[in-house]
């Protein structure tokens, strides 16, 4: 559904489903947004309940439902994963495809011969190799699997239907014919994404398109420049060029599209989740946490107290959940005197006046590493010295 991490749309394997639009599954672990970040990862993918990422080391980790093997990657070295709905998908270092989990209409059977990029879908997957066409296989029944003739640069599955951009950069779209997400606009794109019943993408003037369906907003992108854009099952998400934030529009019924604040290099939009890389290489995730596919590390507490100029002080924070013992680290100023421990007491004593605002980080033990974050300030201030009257007896 997008260049490099992409996202699976649909329900059931074999079929489009469309369920509930407006709220989460019954069981899902959190109806909050929730954050997550994954110490390691390179590139990340979220699908319909699981989500994979590259690591440093460009093998592959996968997290979350594993019903049908769709988070059991096989070994070796790749450099793009993309999760569907209940399989995944990779361009090995060596240029062939590998694909595992749910194989019912043949989406986890590739093709043979040296691929370029690859996006999987519902229950088809689609890639282009290294002769710039395009080529897919798996479920056919809309006719999302059957690409034109034509050189391409990128394409990207959704739900039942297919768009990529071609070198001239123009779009062509392939499925039922007669549904809106497959008739793109006559403009010239640099990226596009796929996802349910809409499309959305990047234009060559870093502007947002999308089309297709459009009841919960999730094809009325804001205005702004974008780096890429990633469409989900009923919501979408992009990366903005200004600052690296991360915007999303449409379905929000589990936080999914409600970004955490700072910059970012790439987003995934899922099903009731999404997943985004930070600029120093850490994952976070928000949305629906059912299956795991987005463990979380909670900090606390929730504020810290204030520090005397001159007074040494001394906290201890301490986080909750994926695997421990956890490490410490901040970004931000502290207050001059003050010092983070990795094991999370700030302690010193405070030489300067002020309002000093910071992010704390904890990781986890686990491999790929989890990690969470939380802003705290400390204000310092000057102890004042009250003079008391005699009182004579």
């Amino acid at each position: 559904m997008c260049i490099t991490i992409c996202a699976g749309l649909i329900a059931n394997p074999g079929q489009a489903a469309s369920p509930d639009k407006s709220a989460p599954r019954e069981g899902s672990a959190s109806n909050t947004a929730l954050e997550t970040e994954i110490d390691g990862v390179i590139s990340v993918s979220a699908g319909f309940d699981h989500t994979c990422g590259i690591k440093l080391d460009n093998s592959v980790a996968c997290w979350g439902d594993g019903d049908y093997g769709q988070s059991l990657p096989p070994g070796g070295a790749f450099t793009q994963v993309t999760a569907g709905a209940f399989h995944t998908c990779g361009v090995k270092q060596d240029s062939t495809i590998a694909c595992w989990g749910d194989d019912t209409d043949g989406q986890s059977s590739p093709l043979g011969g040296a691929f370029a990029q690859v996006s999987a879908g519902g229950s088809h997957t689609c890639g282009v190799k290294s002769n710039n066409t395009a080529a897919c296989w798996g479920d056919d029944s809309e006719g999302q699997s059957s690409p034109p003739a034509g050189e391409f640069t990128q394409v990207g599955a959704g739900a039942s239907h297919t768009c990529g951009v071609k070198l001239d950069h123009t779009l062509a779209c392939w499925g039922n014919p007669f549904r809106p997400e497959v008739n793109p606009p006559d403009e010239t794109f640099a990226q596009v994404s796929a996802g349910l019943d809409h499309t959305c993408g990047v234009r060559l003037d870093e502007s947002m398109a999308c089309w297709g369906d459009d009841s919960y907003g999730q094809s009325a992108p804001p205005t702004g420049t974008f780096t890429l854009v990633s469409a989900g099952y009923y919501y979408t998400c992009g990366v903005k060029k200004l600052d690296g934030a991360v915007a999303c529009w449409g379905n929000n019924s589990a936080g999914q599209a409600t970004p955490p604040a700072g910059a970012f290099t790439q987003v995934s939009a899922g099903y009731f989740h999404t997943c985004g890389v930070r600029l120093d290489g850490t994952v976070t995730c928000w949305g629906d946490n059912e299956f795991g596919k987005a463990p979380s590390v909670s900090l606390s507490p929730t504020s810290l107290d204030a520090g005397w100029l001159g007074i040494e002080y001394a906290e201890t924070l301490s986080a909750s959940g994926a695997t421990a013992p956890y490490l410490f680290n901040h970004t931000g100023e502290l207050p001059p005197g003050l010092s983070l421990a990795p094991e999370g007491t700030i302690s010193g004593t405070p030489t300067l006046l002020g309002d000093y605002t910071f992010t704390v980080q904890a990781r986890d033990s686990s491999s790929p590493q989890f990690s969470g974050q939380k802003e705290y300030t400390i204000y310092v201030t000057e102890i004042t010295q009250i003079f008391l009257p005699l009182v004579s007896r």
